[in-house]
């Protein structure tokens, strides 16, 4: 999730020392641009409230703050008009009257780009200001290629106002500044879908990515906690000569001032990587470095720089970082710096080749080997010699599904069979000290267009391969550099009754028939008319939006084929080992417990929305496995929570009756003869809890409340609670970092020796609103917690959110994923056991 973000507080960790540079022709430096979190009245003067004042050159101008003490930091950050190497700051604290402030104790921090800082100078006892009110500090920085410098204060003499009148250094213009490369991909053991691996290189010191909150590491917690791991995957092999990340705290989702989490690390490991699979350390950090945090001011920073390796770090493709003792951690940026490593050989790009009497149109990719960096010596013969040059080609959907970010690493695990190998038999260039040379794709159908082909030329000799650097494109993106393109989109339009065919005296309209002559990207719902009597899907996956999944599930629908929904990223933190994928096949539609795995929410809460296609997927839009079910857990009880819908207006008076039917887990065992009930009660739940859910565990916390014993009535065979709007979203509670509310409840404990003699088990209970004009504005959820001899919990899955209507529904949801699904899951029986229809 990007947040909008104010000042950030720096605080830097730099890992290796800078080398001294002669700071020869310097130069004295006016900043061009200034601002700062802090807040001016312009009460005591017209001017003392305009920033621009310490960058003036005027040591008499002067901005000045509140009356107010320092909220732990406050900053003030400047912008230069280049890149310098600074030798020293000038910084004249304090204004023109007596209760103007001077810092008594501030860092500066220096920044290449503005995102990841690190220290320059401290003052930790600053002195006290002259007769004049101000006082003068004269700052030896020796910082290399900087362009922000931030000062950070922590103090100040006398507690009144602080003042800062003026700020200059001396230097002279860098030169130009070492590399920066960002990963193309990281990866992560833990994440969080609102803060995702992809805000760590986008360059946008706003975005953070976050590992999961309550984790320590290995080394920081107890033996329930897990390292985070970073892996990222660089866009060429690269001769490291520093990996740099930075530090965020930040605001946890839904709240604002007065609760800030502090990202800490006193232990990580950096290893690195040719292919992958073999890594070595290269460093270890212990120590202690936190990005701080403000009552008033959420994500400061502390950025890292590792120089001093303790390895080699020449070609390397991966960088792990093993975070082992941490507390709530989040970075906000990710990168390394160094040199492109490409093993002699260079890719030189990718050009459409047209179609001609003798030949097929296709994508040329080319490639050119520097004939002394890999041993070849006079004219390159490849039937004759003993280097063999090649390109290796695989679409980017399949190197994804085999859990390798490349070719190379691919090639190097053995797992050769779906790589197309063109060795360079017929050369399209030689010279003295290169020769160039190319594959050719051909045939490439008219579906295949968007999706992404990769490439990496290779060099074989004495039984070892070596790769250049990987690219990626498709056929489109060449065609339009090219200005060559296919016939326009409408030209492509979908004829439904072109595509009809009869399977058992029914008509059908054949999807992969369409597919094969209709030019698709990623989202192939076009590929599915409203039209049509029913889907025949032959074979293949199918990505579709949420209203044709839908759609196509309650129509006739028949072949071997599946399809999936395009949005569905399963929340896998916990590394589960059957996680739900996502894929319906034809075959599953009919079974109500399979399609719950593969579904986007029918209905928004706040854990997340339901993805239609108006509004961008955020927070959980899907049920998934989260922890394994291992011998640590001895017991598992039922979990419902109900929740306001965010998308619809209840009032806060509005009179609410919510009915409850049973809770229940169903459960298969190795001993059991089937699934059976292992828990049920009748559901009564009779507690609102705050929102976001932290906030009950907060050093300053919020706690839940119990509705009247008034509000709960047994009717019939049933519970009945009575609440209000305000109930159920979070008004009746006076404190303001709470943004929604819950109604949440358990079931009874299901317990057993240990958990890996359970196979399976599901949760459900039944729920309606008695009120018909409240009918589709609440939000039911589903899931599990299974608890461990300690008492360390965690949650075995999550489910879909479901609408609550004004019918009776079971809401249910399991742990059976599709590896074990078929010889686990009995469908019929259990949605007898739950009532299910």
């Amino acid at each position: 999730m990007k947040k909008t973000v104010g000042m950030l507080l720096i605080f830097a960790l730099l890992m290796s020392a800078i080398p001294t540079a002669a700071f020869a022709g310097e130069e004295e430096i006016h900043p061009i641009a200034a601002a700062t979190a802090a807040k001016s009245e312009g009460k005591w003067h017209t001017d003392q409230g305009d920033i621009s004042a310490i960058i003036d050159g005027e040591d008499r101008t002067f901005f000045m703050r509140n009356w107010t003490s320092i909220p732990e930091a406050t900053t003030f950050d400047l912008t230069l008009d280049n890149c310098y190497d600074l030798g020293t700051a000038r910084i004249v604290w304090g204004g023109s009257y007596s209760f103007s402030a001077v810092a008594s104790k501030y860092d500066v921090f220096v920044s290449e780009d503005g995102i990841l800082y690190t220290k320059a100078a401290s003052v930790t006892d600053g002195a006290a200001a002259g007769e004049d009110h101000r006082r003068t500090d004269e700052l030896s920085l020796n910082a290399q290629t900087v362009k922000y410098v931030r000062l950070c204060v922590y103090g100040q003499i006398p507690d009144s106002c602080l003042a800062l009148s003026e700020v200059s250094f001396k230097g002279s213009v860098s030169a130009a500044p070492e590399k920066k490369i960002y990963p193309t991909v990281v990866r992560s053991s833990q994440e969080n879908k609102n803060y995702p691996t992809v805000n760590l290189t986008d360059g946008d010191a706003t975005t953070s990515w976050h590992a999961t909150e309550w984790q320590q590491g290995s080394e920081g917690g107890d033996s329930g906690h897990s390292d985070a791991v970073l892996t990222a995957m660089l866009p060429h092999a690269t001769d490291l000569t520093a990996v740099e990340f930075s530090l965020v705290s930040y605001f946890p989702d839904g709240t604002t001032n007065f609760y800030n989490r502090k990202s800490n690390v006193k232990a990580f490991e950096i290893e690195v990587s040719e292919n992958g699979i073999d890594y070595r350390k290269v460093y270890r950090f212990d120590g202690n470095v936190t990005a701080m945090c403000s009552q008033l001011e959420a994500n400061f920073t502390a950025g890292c720089s590792v120089r001093d390796f303790t390895g080699s770090v020449k070609g390397v493709k991966y960088v792990r970082i093993t975070f082992k003792n941490y507390s709530r951690l989040a970075l906000n940026d990710l990168r390394v710096r160094g040199n492109d490593t490409e093993n002699g050989l260079r890719t030189n790009g990718v050009q459409i080749r047209l179609s001609t009497q003798t030949t097929h149109a296709g994508m040329r990719f080319a490639a050119q080997a520097v004939k002394a960096e890999l041993g070849i010596d006079g004219i390159y013969a490849p039937e004759v010699s003993d280097v063999q040059l090649g390109m290796m080609l695989l679409p980017k959907k399949l190197l994804e599904k085999s859990g390798f970010d490349t070719i190379a690493a691919l090639f190097e695990s053995g797992k050769t069979a779906e790589i197309l190998d063109i060795p360079a038999q017929n050369l399209y260039a030689q010279d003295d000290e290169t020769v160039t040379f190319a594959a050719v794709l051909t045939r490439i159908p008219v579906d295949s267009f968007e999706e992404l082909l990769c490439a990496v030329p290779y060099v074989k000799k004495n039984g070892k391969t070596r790769f250049g650097k990987q690219i990626e494109r498709s056929y489109t993106d060449v065609a339009q550099t090219a200005n060559f393109t296919y016939p326009a989109e409408e030209a492509w339009a979908v004829n439904t009754e072109d595509f009809l065919r009869e399977i058992d005296e029914k008509l059908y309209f054949d999807v992969s028939a369409a597919s094969k002559v209709t030019p698709i990207g990623k989202d192939a719902s076009r590929l599915f008319p409203t039209d049509a009597p029913g889907y025949y899907i032959s074979e293949g996956i199918f990505d579709v939006d949420a209203d044709t999944m839908r759609r196509v599930i309650e129509s006739p629908h028949a072949g071997n084929g599946a399809i999936k929904w395009l949005y569905f990223s399963a929340e896998n933190y916990a590394d589960h080992p059957d996680q739900y994928d996502g894929i319906l096949p034809i075959s599953r539609m009919n079974d109500p417990l399979y399609v719950r795995m593969c579904m986007p929410n029918e209905s928004a809460s706040y854990m997340g929305n339901a993805g239609d296609a108006e509004e961008e997927p955020k927070g959980r839009i899907h049920a998934s496995n989260l922890f394994e079910l291992t011998d640590r857990y001895i017991n598992a009880l039922p979990i419902g929570a109900v929740y306001a819908n965010p998308q619809k207006d209840i009032p806060d008076d509005a009179q609410i009756t919510l009915c409850f039917g049973k809770i229940t887990l169903a459960a298969r065992t190795k001993d059991s003869d089937g699934w059976f009930v292992a828990s049920q009660i009748d559901c009564k739940p009779v507690n609102i809890y705050p929102l976001p859910w932290q906030l009950e565990n907060d050093e300053n916390p919020v706690k839940s409340y119990r509705l009247p014993d008034d509000n709960v009535q047994w009717v019939d065979d049933h519970y009945e609670i009575k609440l209000t709007g305000a109930d159920i979203k979070g008004t009746k509670f006076s404190d303001e970092r709470v943004v929604s509310s819950v109604l949440h409840f358990w079931g009874t404990f299901f317990y057993f020796e240990k958990g890996s003699d359970v196979l399976g088990i599901l949760a459900s209970y039944t729920v309606w609103v008695k009120e018909p004009e409240w009918s589709g504005c609440l939000t039911a959820d589903i899931g599990a917690d299974i608890r461990g001899a300690d008492g360390y919990c965690q949650q075995a899955f999550t489910g879909n959110n479901h609408v609550i209507t004004n019918e009776p529904r079971v809401v249910y949801g399991h742990n059976v994923g599709p590896k074990a699904y078929d010889t686990v899951m009995d469908s019929p029986k259990v949605c007898e056991l739950i009532g299910l229809k």
